[in-house]
This record gives structure tokens, sequence and C-alpha cells, in this order.
């Protein structure tokens, strides 16, 4: 407001008072506030790229053990292998494939809407048990559907089967193997249901398949092999014939390659990140967020050092110039492809996977030094928050008294200036 009689601008006065006296702290805790985000995004993108090569470093301890599996003839089985899987050769001949239990009711001259009559029908398979109550109304399409929707339903499947003279209702085991044979049996019955489960017909018997490794007959589960070869699971699509299927199982060289091209690439992109970040452009007189910051200095040493002690050149690794690390292919792929160099250099307590994990986890971890870093961080954001709010305070409290000041002054100026007049006019 303007003063009512000394035209004494009391507005535009307090605010410019006010607004001068903030400014110095509000510019002090922006710069900190600003400062602290730019330091916390760098700490995030260091973070990143830290937990990938992590990533990369578990990839490369995790898979150096796998295997793979090659077959002479891949229509006639699936094969997976663990790391626990020898590697070999055998001969696999599947003599006979297991079958899913199949039974067929007696024919329904009504069709569909056949009634079936009353009861408890219990199916048992595989030690579970479907049970479902039927009234005299429960017709053929009915059951099938009942059936089909039970939640305790795991591995049954109805149908309804349409031949000469009407239709038949076929149950049938949806895995193959005798462990999923099934079992009917009723209790009260009456109508049709009461003649099961003689009326029934098997259609197929539950059958496990007949599997051959090595000459030596081994034990399937429906038309599975797990458990023979140690480490190895076979799941068998169709009879070898004649001719046997050769599996052999070997390292998995070429994924090991992979990931440790994967692991290298990783390495160059965190060296590249936390060069971005403490870097320091002359021509342009900018600096990078993490300029001159001990942690960073530390972390990417004492990744560097770990890498240098754990035989980086029987791995084909060597430094660069620029601190990056370069890949001889030869000497790698070499040195990969034999067990031996690879459980020296790679596994084990003294193993650079090992090793790099332990000092990655100190930095990176929910505990790490980072994690450390932002929190301090953040506490110290969260105290700027409150000095702000506790200027806003101030500062209201200040903007009173001025207005306060101000008003009293606006109000002697008036009086002045109403003595003033009065002098004027007792003089003339």
């Amino acid at each position: 407001m303007s003063g009512i009689g000394s035209g004494l601008d009391v507005n535009g006065l307090v605010t410019q008072l006010v607004a001068a006296e903030r400014a110095p702290a509000d510019q002090r805790i922006t710069r900190q506030k600003s400062t602290m985000a730019t330091t916390l995004s760098a700490l995030a993108t260091l973070k990143g790229a830290a937990s990938a090569l992590g990533a990369s470093v578990r990839a490369l301890a995790s898979g150096n053990e796998s295997r793979t599996v090659a077959l002479s003839d891949a229509g006639a089985m699936l094969a997976t292998a663990t790391a626990a899987a020898p590697t070999g050769s055998h001969s696999i001949e599947v003599r006979m494939l297991g079958s899913n239990h199949r039974l067929a009711s007696a024919v329904f001259v009504a069709g569909a809407n056949a009634k079936v009559g009353s009861g408890m029908l219990e199916i048992a398979q595989g030690g579970r048990s479907l049970r479902i109550q039927t009234t005299a109304d429960t017709t053929l399409a009915s059951l099938r559907d009942t059936i089909n929707t039970a939640r305790d339903n795991s591995g049954l499947r109805a149908s309804l089967l349409n031949v000469s003279g009407g239709t038949r209702l076929v149950l049938e085991a949806t895995r193959a193997g005798s462990a999923a044979a099934l079992e009917v049996r009723v209790q009260n019955a009456v109508g049709a249901l009461a003649g099961w489960p003689e009326s029934l017909t098997t259609v197929q018997a539950a059958r496990d398949a007949e599997v051959y490794i090595d000459g030596f007959a081994v034990a399937a589960a429906g038309n599975r092999v797990a458990g023979a070869l140690e480490g190895v699971i076979l799941d068998v699509t169709a009879t070898t014939g004649d001719t046997p299927t050769t599996l052999n199982v070997q390292d998995d060289v070429v994924g090991r390659q992979q990931r440790f091209g994967q692991f290298v690439d990783a390495y160059n992109a965190f060296v590249t990140t936390a060069q971005r970040l403490r870097s320091f452009d002359p021509v342009e007189r900018t600096a990078g967020p993490l300029l001159g910051d001990a942690s960073l200095r530390n972390f990417e040493a004492t990744v560097r050092r770990t890498i240098e002690s754990t035989a980086p050149a029987t791995l084909g690794l060597s430094f660069q110039v620029d601190g990056r690390l370069r890949r001889d292919a030869a000497i790698s792929t070499a040195a990969l492809a034999d067990r031996d160099v690879v459980r020296s250099t790679l596994l084990g307590d003294a193993g650079l996977t090992t090793r790099l994990m332990a000092v990655l986890d100190g930095y990176v971890s929910d505990r790490g030094v980072l994690a450390g870093r932002t929190d301090v961080l953040q506490a110290r954001k969260r105290e700027l928050d409150t000095q702000v709010a506790a200027l806003d305070t101030r500062m209201s409290m200040i903007e009173k008294r001025y207005r306060a000041q101000f008003s009293a002054l606006d109000s002697m100026l008036t009086d002045l200036q109403s003595t003033s007049s009065f002098l004027a006019k007792q003089l003339k």
C-alpha cells in the first residue's frame, strides 16, 4: 500500500528491503542445492556404470561352468545340460515314446445332452483326486465342462467324441507316463454312472518312454529322462529308428567368450564414465561434477589394480594409455577354452570375478561407499529445505517489522504535512 497521507510507497519499499535482505541466503541455498543435485546425478551415473560392470562380472562367473549340448538328430529329442553335467558323448536310442492315459465312456445315444446319472465321481491321478458331485440333470456336456474348469484339475482334460450311434465322453491325462495314469471311482451312483469304471474303455494306456543310453535302459517319466545322465534332461519327441542319436555335452566356450567380451566392454564403459565425471576442459574451462573427488579416484584405481593382479596377460588383456582394456582375441580365445586357465584366473577366491565383485560391492551395494555419499547429500538437502522454511518465517517477521516502521513513518509524515499546511494558512 502507499502512504495514505504522505504518498510514501510502503509496499515498494518493504518489498525491496525484504528482497535485499533475503537475496544472500537465497543465493547460497540455491547454489548449494544445484551443486548437490549435480553431484547426486553424477553419483547415480557412476553407480549405473559400476552396476553394469558388476552384472557382467557376475554373468562371467556364473556362466563359466555352463554347458552346451549338440544332437546328431534334433528332431528326436530336446536336451538341456547344467554345469553339473560332465563333458562327453553319449548314444541315445528311443525305442518307444511315452503316451497319455486315455479312457472313453460307453456310447450315449442322446448325444451331448444325454444324462449321465447322479453320484459322486472321483478321478484320481498322481496322488491327487478330483471329486465331482453329479445330479439327475447332469449331462455329458455339463460334466465335460465341470471337469475342465474344476479348480482341483491339474492334469486332466475331458472332451466329447461323436461316433457312430452317439457320443462318448473321453478322459485324457495331459501328461504322458505311468505317473499320470487315471483311476476312476464312483460312489452312490445311479444311471449310466453306476457302470463306471467297468464300462470305461482304455483307448490308450499310460506309458513311459523306452529309452536306452549307451546301450542301457534308463527310467523315463512320460517322455522326459532326468537323472540318468548327471545334469542332463532329455525330452524325447520321436523314436530314433535304426540309428541312435549322438548327444555331445561340451563346455560353453562360445558363451564364455561372449561374456568375457561383455565384461571388457562394461569395464571400458565404466572407465569412460568415470573420466567424463572427473574431466576438465581447459578450452571451455568447464569441470566434470566429480573433478577432484577422492572416492572416484580410489574406486577407479582399486578396480584397475584388481584386474592387473589377476593375470590379465594370460587372458589376453592389456591396459591402453587411456586406461581402457584391450583384448587380444587370439590369446583370450585360447585361454577361455582351457578350463584350468579359467579356474585359476577367473574363478576361486583369488580369481578375477570373485575379487572384482568384492570391490564393486563395496562401492555399489546398499551399504557401499556410493550409497553412503548419496545418503549424506540427501540429508544435507533436507537440511537446506529446513533452512528455506526457517528463512521464510524470518522474512515474514522482518516484513511485518518493516511495515510497522514505515506505517509509523507514514503517519508522522502525514502529521508534519498537516502542521505545515496549518502554519502556511496562518501566515497568509
